[in-house]
């Protein structure tokens, strides 16, 4: 029998992924250092606080809790859960790829969870088997105020932002959102293998180009275009992959070293080396019609704005 490759939790191989939600409370963060066996929430029409629960040599560790005191304890079990409180607001959720665990999370908090992000790990995924189907999935326990509007149903909804992934240094950028991509070009400086800048051509619904602002530069060395055109009409970007790492003539600061485009009929690169940390979009059924991400002297991170079919 095949068996699972479990998450190491070497915290040193950790991809953080940015967290949803506001900018109020405090920062937190939590990284695994065994596996995780529960997650209690709190909420009512909000969500009040979580607690991750993990279980080791030591037996059962519960996490701080972090948020609020609200909430009264409901001892109702959930399988994979991907959301509660009452829907609405702004909807997000993370879908990786095969080959991602979550080892840990973080995010701000207050009187309330006001946002939550994840750590990832890349771990080798087993071929699903029968007996794989059966093991015992965490459980989550739902602390719930008398609010006649709990959601007890758990809805799972596709991010319509993802990222950016990268490094935390630079200048934030966001594009917004358009029709269509119809071009993207990758500033490559070859003397230091790292992207340094990146260039989208994007179209309106009255079929107007425009192109968005360089972001990044063309840093110091040897540097190359690279052009991704895209068919608009019969083809579209779903999906990017690649890597990041430090760069030392970026003030050691983590830049995106390799990129891939993926569209609906293939793909374009990568451009780049391997080297550092690996990342990708959602393997959701969508398509990319927008970027944001951070940016200096190199492009340092970037992400993607979808559009789910």
């Amino acid at each position: 029998m095949k068996e699972f490759q479990r998450p190491s939790y070497d915290q040193s191989k950790l991809m953080m992924v940015d967290a949803w939600g506001g900018l109020s409370g405090s920062e937190w963060n939590y990284k695994l250092t065994n596996p995780l066996t529960e997650i209690l929430i709190a909420h009512g029409e909000v969500i009040d606080s979580i607690i991750f629960r993990t279980f080791g040599q030591q037996g059962t560790i519960d996490s701080p809790k972090f948020g609020g005191r609200g909430g009264d304890k409901n001892l109702k079990s959930y399988g994979p859960v991907c959301g509660t409180g009452t829907a609405g607001g702004t909807p997000f959720s993370l879908v990786s790829k095969e080959g991602g665990a979550i080892v840990g999370f973080h995010g701000r908090s207050g009187a309330f969870l006001d946002a939550i992000g994840v750590y990832l790990q890349h771990v080798t995924a087993p071929a699903q088997t029968e007996q794989n189907k059966l093991l015992k999935q965490p459980k989550v326990e739902e602390m719930h105020h008398e609010f006649p509007n709990k959601m007890d149903v758990m809805k799972c909804i596709q991010p319509r932002s993802a990222g950016p992934w990268g490094g935390y240094s630079g200048k934030g950028w966001d594009d917004g959102v358009f029709c269509t991509i119809n071009q993207v070009q990758v500033y490559m400086n070859t003397k230091i293998s790292a992207i340094s800048g990146i260039q989208i051509q994007y179209e309106k619904k009255n079929k107007a180009s425009v192109w968005s602002q360089l972001h990044g530069g063309f840093g110091i060395g040897d540097w190359n275009i690279d052009n991704v055109i895209i068919d608009g009409e019969n083809e579209f970007l779903i999906g990017i992959e690649g890597f990041f790492s430090p760069v030392m003539v970026n003030g050691g600061l983590d830049t995106i070293r390799q990129i891939t485009f993926y569209t609906n009929k293939g793909k374009y690169g990568p451009y780049g080396t391997e080297i550092g940390t690996y990342f990708s979009s959602s393997a959701a059924r969508g398509k990319i019609i927008g970027f944001h991400g951070k940016s200096g002297a190199h492009l340092n991170a970037i992400g993607v704005h979808m559009e789910y079919l």
